[in-house]
């Protein structure tokens, strides 16, 4: 039986189940809507500005978050240690300044 969810009904494409650090999961899905690419992960939507990397998800080539963004969409809200090695992990790997709130 095939997975009908809330964005498989709004015209979103299931990619593959996405894996994160520590058991944490979510499902990835893609959509072309108005001639720009949006991507639904999480509860966030985003745009091209921000997906300027690409990966092979469920055989699919998607565009990703680049590392400053992926920062920034980790501020501004209580964050845990999860999030904590997050960032610093993101930070040393590409050089971006560890954000005030996380010092």
């Amino acid at each position: 039986m095939v997975h009908v969810g809330y964005y498989e009904k709004y015209g979103f494409q299931y990619l593959a189940q996405g894996y994160h650090p520590r058991g944490k999961e979510s499902r990835i899905y893609w959509a072309v809507v108005h001639s720009w690419c949006y991507v639904r992960f999480e509860e966030k939507t985003f745009t091209d500005e921000v997906l300027d990397s690409v990966v092979m998800i469920g055989g699919c080539e998607v565009n990703c978050i680049n590392a400053p963004w992926q920062v920034l969409f980790h501020c501004g809200y209580s964050h845990d240690q999860d999030d904590e090695a997050d960032v610093k992990a993101l930070c040393e790997k590409f050089g971006i300044p560890i954000p005030k709130e996380y010092l």
